[in-house]
């Protein structure tokens, strides 16, 4: 059975893969979608919050350490990507996902569930990954401009 920091990297994949699959359902199928607002927000808002749990749980275990480290090496482009949890890292997750999930079931509630509803609620979740990812990253723009312009050298 794996560690649960091994699995860490599922915070930011959670939302991200649930709001890819909904815009591409909704790219497909526009009109359809936009009328199933219910299912819809069902399934962001429980990946924001499987994603908030997760950080939690590991904040309470006091599970830190390096998660996963991609290397992808393109054409003239090197990418590496490391994944990091600390306790720094692990407060402001739980923190950001409790927040981005109340803004979601708040959005739920409060916004009339009509065009262009579906589309936000997948943007709103497509910002809670990009936003995990970076907090787990550490630093990513020092990684990027880094591989970047060692590339090029």
């Amino acid at each position: 059975m794996p560690s649960l920091l091994g699995l860490a990297w599922l915070i930011p994949l959670s939302p991200l893969l649930g709001a890819t699959f909904i815009g591409l359902l909704l790219i497909s199928f526009n009109r359809t979608m936009n009328r199933l607002t219910k299912p819809v927000s069902f399934l962001l808002i429980s990946s924001s919050i499987f994603s908030t749990i997760f950080s939690v749980t590991l904040l309470v275990r006091h599970l830190y350490g390096k998660v996963i480290s991609l290397h992808l090496n393109a054409v003239s482009l090197d990418f590496q990507l490391d994944l990091f949890n600390n306790y720094v890292t692990s407060i402001a997750c739980s923190i950001v996902g409790t927040i981005f999930s109340i803004v979601m079931i708040y959005s739920y509630y409060s916004l009339q569930r009509k065009q262009g509803y579906v589309r936000y609620i997948v943007l709103v979740s497509l910002a809670l990954s990009l936003v995990f990812l970076l907090i787990l990253s550490g630093d990513p723009s020092h990684n990027f401009l880094t591989s970047a312009f060692t590339s090029f050298a």
